[in-house]
């Protein structure tokens, strides 16, 4: 993942300096947003040497702080909301193996939160469970071939994933690929 930029801000007259951490797409981590606003009250709170805040800064600073809270709280629930989507999903699952010439794409219904709880129920899916999770053997009696180097790419919405199948949201409207790829 490619480094996020360095974000400083200046509160009660000292710098603080951070790097922001790895955000997933379309999540904001909510954690960050609340050790930043801590560390901008602890700041403002400290003040400069000597230096004393009255009660109305002091209460400015609080509210400050609330809508902080706040709005990082509706931002994450707005940006998060497919994620956690629940009730009955309708999305395409594509199947593709260029060796055996097949290629397939057909619309299901599912409750499942997570690609990898459909595809356990999925009755043309081979699997296994393993130390990661499920792991994906064949599609129609199209197999892997550790031998030959085949295995099956997973892509979302025609991007690479990069999590296991347990980990992938099921999501309304969605397409989830699987080819059969050969060499590492």
């Amino acid at each position: 993942m490619a480094r996020m930029p360095a974000i400083a801000l200046t509160c009660a007259g000292r710098d603080i300096s951070f790097l922001q951490q790895g955000v997933r797409r379309r999540k904001i981590r909510g954690n960050q947003v609340l050790r930043l606003a801590i560390i901008v009250i602890f700041v403002s709170l400290v003040g400069r040497k000597g230096e004393k805040m009255n009660k109305k800064q002091k209460i400015i600073l609080v509210s400050v702080f609330a809508a902080v809270i706040v709005i990082a709280g509706i931002l994450a629930g707005a940006l998060n909301y497919r994620a956690t989507q629940e009730g009955r999903k309708e999305f395409q699952v594509e199947i593709v193996s260029e060796r055996d010439g097949y290629s397939d794409s057909k619309t299901y219904k599912s409750d499942a939160d997570y690609l990898g709880e459909f595809l356990r129920t999925l009755d043309n899916c081979e699997w296994e469970e393993s130390d990661y999770g499920i792991y994906i053997k064949g599609f129609d009696g199209m197999m892997e071939d550790y031998d030959n180097q085949y295995w099956w790419c997973v892509t979302v919405n025609g991007e690479s994933s990069m999590t296991g199948a347990d980990e992938i949201p099921l999501l309304d409207g969605d397409v989830y690929n699987f080819t059969l790829m050969q060499g590492w």
